[in-house]
């Protein structure tokens, strides 16, 4: 009777109803991870951070992000030729878009929009400098048109809605990578702020084009920001007044990149009643991603807003809150950029490879006798020590981008401050937020996540 229990018990335990989690695709390698503990190491490397930046003093946080002058010179003629071979490549995609190969993946369109602006720019902005200045589209125009440069000094708003306009489109359109389609949208985005600029000046990309103050933004947390060398985020750290709207967008940047991870995740697709085994396709969940996005960047800012509050009210800090409010809200850069790197880095690691692809057989096109064998491969996706090495780069890429914030605010704080008594209280309901933001963030990378 006893050889009868046990298969008996397990046919039990079978027929008991209980949630399965698993992911869609090659992600599935990294439930076999230790991700509690990558998560409770994160964490802790965050609360380390906490402390060390409560024993700073004014003085050491303005040594930890000094710079030093690199010596550069400015090349005017090399600067038009960076302007000129923006416009050019610009304008050769969207030929490319309309008269090329109508795939995705094989057309040079949606690999310069979605690829190579969209998942690789912001990281070597942030690694590198300035690379948009090479690639602007507008620049070339810009620079036989009246300088204006008042668009460092004006309300960005503008900017913020396009930035916004290009995130859900990239989201929640039917076909976002469709050449043609693509091409002419593009088209459009670009004759539309090419007039802003004939009627406004230079200084509208500034404070209108969402790309460009985008890409503003993150080469300010670059070591090689402004012509200067020192800590990520010096150039950040600098700023004294910033304009409120781009603290605003700084938070819309961190809402943006968050909604874009939780809309993968099982408990996402749950809650707007998609079974994530098998999607229904774009089309269907249109109005709840619509929503969905709106609803996360409402509840960050409040949420962010509040907690700035708090942290003003009980420390009794000088000055208005308004400025404050700037100020914290631009020491979330770094965690905006950080997500950005996590969340898009598998997909740099396929899509790059069809960028590199699409440029060699552009290259073969010139000269002939250059032979080039096309090879994809997702084979990194297959093997637990791969998938370990891309989870620690992600993984780490969020925690840094928290610490980095936290030393950013804290020192902001007591700038504001004078004291560091003073400064820590109106930090204390910034750091439970931040921690709490990191553990979100190491949690969107384990869970799993639908098609």
């Amino acid at each position: 009777m006893r050889q009868f229990r046990f298969p008996a018990l397990a046919g039990l335990l079978a027929l008991c109803p209980t949630v399965a989690l698993a992911h869609v695709s090659e992600g599935a390698l990294v439930l076999l991870l230790p991700t509690g503990f990558y998560t409770a190491a994160g964490i802790g490397a965050v609360i380390v951070s906490v402390v060390i930046a409560a024993l700073m003093t004014q003085r050491g946080a303005g040594m930890l992000f000094a710079s030093a002058d690199m010596g550069g010179r400015s090349f005017p003629r090399l600067h038009m030729c960076a302007s000129f071979f923006g416009f050019s490549l610009f304008i050769s995609v969207l030929l490319a878009g309309v008269l090329g190969e109508q795939h995705p993946l094989k057309n040079f369109m949606p690999l310069y929009v979605w690829t190579l602006l969209w998942l690789i720019l912001p990281a070597v902005q942030v690694l590198i400098g300035n690379i948009w200045s090479w690639l602007n589209p507008w620049a070339f125009a810009g620079l036989f048109l009246s300088k204006n440069g008042q668009g460092a000094h004006k309300p960005c708003w503008p900017a913020l809605i396009c930035f916004l306009a290009i995130y859900l489109f990239a989201m929640v359109d039917i076909a976002p990578d469709a050449p043609a389609r693509l091409a002419m949208i593009a088209a459009g985005y670009w004759l539309f702020h090419m007039a802003m600029i004939f009627w406004k000046g230079s200084g509208w990309l500034g404070r209108g084009e969402g790309f460009s103050v985008l890409f503003t933004l993150l080469a300010h947390l670059s070591p090689f920001a402004a012509g200067r060398i020192g800590m990520p985020g010096h150039r950040v750290h600098s700023m004294a007044s910033p304009r409120l709207s781009l603290a605003i967008f700084a938070i819309a940047m961190l809402a943006a990149g968050s909604y874009d991870g939780i809309n993968e995740t099982f408990w996402w697709l749950a809650q707007i009643g998609v079974n994530p085994l098998a999607f229904p396709g774009r089309s269907q969940v249109v109005t709840p991603m619509v929503l969905g996005f709106v609803a996360a960047q409402c509840a960050l800012l409040l949420s962010f807003s509040a907690t700035c509050y708090l942290g003003w009210r009980l420390a009794g800090s000088a000055g208005s809150y308004r400025g404050f409010f700037s100020l914290m809200a631009l020491a979330l850069l770094p965690i905006a950029a950080g997500y950005h790197i996590a969340h898009y880095l598998t997909a740099f690691m396929v899509n790059g490879q069809y960028l590199k692809i699409a440029l060699l057989d552009l290259i073969r096109e010139t000269d002939s006798s250059l032979q080039f064998r096309p090879f994809i491969t997702t084979g990194f996706f297959n093997r637990p020590a791969s998938v370990q090495v891309i989870y620690t780069v992600q993984a780490s890429a969020i925690v840094i981008g928290h610490i980095l914030a936290i030393l950013l605010s804290h020192s902001f704080a007591l700038r504001l401050s004078g004291t560091r008594r003073q400064a820590l209280i109106s930090q204390l309901p910034l750091i439970v937020f931040m921690i709490a933001y990191t553990f979100l963030g190491l949690w969107l990378l384990a869970s799993p996540r639908g098609v």
